[in-house]
Parts: C-alpha cells; sequence; structure tokens
C-alpha cells in the first residue's frame, strides 16, 4: 500500500496492489470529478442503480450535493484504466425524518460523531474486494476525524442478500427492520 498524491487528482490517496497484480487507487473525491462520478453512476446497471439511491446521477444534482460541506464522496479507481468503480457518499449526522427510527433502537444520535454512508460498486467489480477496500480506506480516515459510528444510508434493502453479507461480514450490526419503498434493514458500524 503507497500514500500520495498526483497532479491531475489532487489530496491524498491509497495505491492498493491485488493479486494479480491489479492496481488500484482509492480517495477522497474532487469537485473536478464530478462529469466522472455521474457517468460512473449512470454505466451502473438498473438494479445496481435501483439499489443505490441517496441522490441523483445528473451533474447539477451531484454539483449541489458537493457545495454542502455534510458531504464527502470517495472513489476507487482502477489505474490501467483510470476509470471510477466503486464510489460512496459519506453524510455528517442524521436526517431529522431518521432520529425517531434511530431513537427507538435505543441509540442517542449524535450530529457530531455519528455518518451516514452510501456505497456503490461497478456491475463487474462486486464481489472481487472493490468495496472492502473502498470501506476500509474511509473508516481509517474517519476514525482519525474523530468520528463514532457509521449507518447505512436509507438502510439496505433486505433482500439484497450480497450487500447484506458485505455489511455483517465487515463488523456492521442490524438495529432493525422498516418499510420505505420495500423492506430494509438499519445497520450501524461502530469505529
Amino acid at each position: 500500500m503507497v500514500h500520495g498524491t498526483t497532479e491531475k487528482h489532487p489530496g491524498t490517496f491509497c495505491l492498493l496492489i491485488l493479486p494479480g497484480n491489479d492496481t488500484y487507487s482509492v480517495k477522497r473525491l474532487h469537485t473536478d470529478e464530478l462529469n466522472e462520478l455521474s457517468d460512473y453512476l449512470f454505466s451502473l446497471s438498473p438494479e445496481t442503480r435501483q439499489r443505490f439511491s441517496p441522490h441523483a446521477f445528473e451533474l447539477d444534482a451531484l454539483t449541489a450535493l458537493y457545495l454542502s460541506d455534510l458531504n464527502s464522496g470517495y472513489i476507487v479507481r482502477e489505474i490501467h484504466t483510470n476509470k471510477i468503480i466503486a464510489y460512496a457518499v459519506i453524510r455528517k449526522g442524521h436526517f431529522d425524518h431518521d432520529l425517531p427510527r434511530i431513537l427507538s433502537y435505543g441509540l442517542t444520535p449524535d450530529q457530531a460523531t455519528d455518518l451516514q454512508f452510501a456505497p456503490s460498486v461497478a456491475d463487474a467489480w462486486q464481489g472481487k474486494g472493490t468495496g472492502h477496500m473502498l470501506l476500509n480506506y474511509i473508516v481509517a480516515e474517519q476514525i482519525k476525524a474523530g468520528k463514532k459510528r457509521i449507518f447505512l444510508w436509507g438502510g439496505v434493502q433486505k433482500g439484497n442478500e450480497q450487500a447484506v453479507r458485505f455489511y455483517l461480514k465487515n463488523g456492521f450490526r442490524t438495529l432493525g427492520e422498516f418499510s420505505w419503498n420495500g423492506e430494509n434493514l438499519d445497520m450501524f458500524l461502530e469505529l
């Protein structure tokens, strides 16, 4: 693992070399990458797009999202193609409409140290460790920033068994279920 910066993509990144010598960079999203992010999001299969819904995919919506300092984006790039292959958005605190549900689980929401997390991985890269790389990078950065818990933004669809397994395998705990456009699970990770 190598850490560094580049002129083309400012900010710290982590370079990972996996078995087979495939290399990837994991880094914070920069606003000059929003066009590429929009292209990435629209390239996802209809099923994957349906499962990822914290925000719209159009450039103007992404620009508005990242004008707020409540939101931070992270991307994984495949080095030899320079294509975005995974993305996650982090939001500081909780949405007001989620607070009663969080309280019902016996947790006290903390707007300063709690985060909302919504990841996506390109269809061809699902199940290959890409999401794990992205989550580990984000967790390490958020621990350094003094954050305490990561909640799934809008939960995870109960029928998305692959995602549920991913979260459980990576230390997330299930809090409960709720209905919104189907059955969902609230899950969180203590940092």
